[in-house]
């Protein structure tokens, strides 16, 4: 199996190549014990099925309670001079914004943050984001602390815990390549637009738009000043606007609410048919997905799970705490990256 010419075939191979030979009682089951304790083989090819952890719901309860953020780029220098776009969403509402920057380092992301997000719509309790170095900086850190903000952060290679903002992203990206120019330097310039027919548009869990929900109210569009507004905005009395705009705001944010927990139990018996999570007990050893961009290497030629890890602790259902066997750094990942070893 291991030499040049048995080529670290699967079982099948294996199997035919030894009966040509050779025979014993145990044979298939030896020859399947060997293949799954190759350590080359598993590194490469990994599981014949990853893990699948459940689906976890972060449901929360008002505009600007919790939000999350990305940067994307790098993109070609526009004539502004701007190369990266700090992302924001609203995990209530679905309100976007897209904010075009020179660079990303922690303190421009920090400022873009307070400037447009938090001294518009106000502090959030929470900011979800990825583990990139701008975000985990000193600078940034402290103005969390400062806000009172909770920091939270999804764990690496797995983003789907910030779906919403990634989503975001794809159409942000996907519009923007629909209007730039052939030099791609106007791209920052077709972001507002981006933004507004994102803000008007009904989203599909919560089936109101992002504006209803943040303002009470639709938002007018260039096609309304010409057609009229297809679904005109109820008006008030001026004695009573504040408590009739009130009352609507709670009722929309009730539906909102409902709404979006129907959908996420919805979502969530469907994806859980198809999980079959591993359950992993302190102490166990397991095969950890790392794929590496090294450089001089060729990444099809490299292997993608690393050995050996040992499960320290399990923080929840879907994420643990590893370290490398025997004394490295421990490292915090979600349950579809590992894998148990054979032993």
């Amino acid at each position: 199996h291991c030499s040049p010419v048995g080529g670290h075939f699967r079982v099948n191979e294996m199997l035919n190549n030894i009966r040509k030979r050779f025979f014993w009682s145990t044979c298939k089951q030896d020859v399947e014990r060997f293949c799954r304790k190759c350590d080359v083989c598993f590194s490469r090819d990994g599981p014949h099925r990853l893990a699948k952890g459940e689906l976890q719901i972060f449901n929360v309860g008002f505009p600007f309670e919790r939000i999350g953020i990305d940067i994307v780029g790098p993109l070609p220098v526009s004539a502004n001079g701007n190369r990266f776009i700090l992302v924001v969403v609203d995990y209530f509402s679905r309100w976007p914004e897209a904010i075009p920057l020179p660079n990303h380092r922690a303190v421009t992301i920090a400022t873009a943050l307070v400037n447009n997000v938090i001294t518009r719509f106000g502090v959030p309790s929470e900011i979800h984001s990825d583990q990139g170095r701008d975000f985990e900086a000193e600078i940034f850190g402290s103005v969390m602390k400062h806000l009172g903000i909770h920091k939270t952060r999804m764990t690496p290679l797995h983003p789907q815990s910030n779906g919403l903002v990634e989503r975001l992203n794809r159409s942000l990206i996907n519009y923007t390549s629909k209007f730039v120019g052939k030099n791609h330097r106007d791209w920052d310039c077709w972001i507002p637009s981006f933004l507004m027919a994102y803000r008007s548009s009904t989203n599909q869990t919560t089936e109101f738009s992002p504006s209803m929900i943040l303002f009470g109210r639709e938002m007018r569009v260039p096609l309304d000043l010409v057609q009229g507004n297809p679904v005109p905005n109820e008006t008030f009395q001026d004695a009573d606007y504040v408590d009739q705009l009130h009352s609507q705001m709670i009722n929309v944010h009730d539906q909102v609410r409902n709404k979006c927990n129907l959908k996420s139990e919805k979502m969530k018996s469907k994806f859980d048919l198809k999980s079959h999570m591993g359950y992993f007990n302190p102490g166990q050893k397991v095969w950890l997905f790392s794929p590496k961009s090294v450089k001089g290497k060729c990444p099809k030629l490299q292997s993608c799970w690393e050995k050996t890890y040992v499960v320290h602790s399990k923080l929840s259902d879907v994420v643990s705490r590893i370290q490398k066997f025997p004394r490295g750094k421990f490292k915090v990942v979600h349950v579809d990256r590992f894998w148990p070893m054979e032993t």
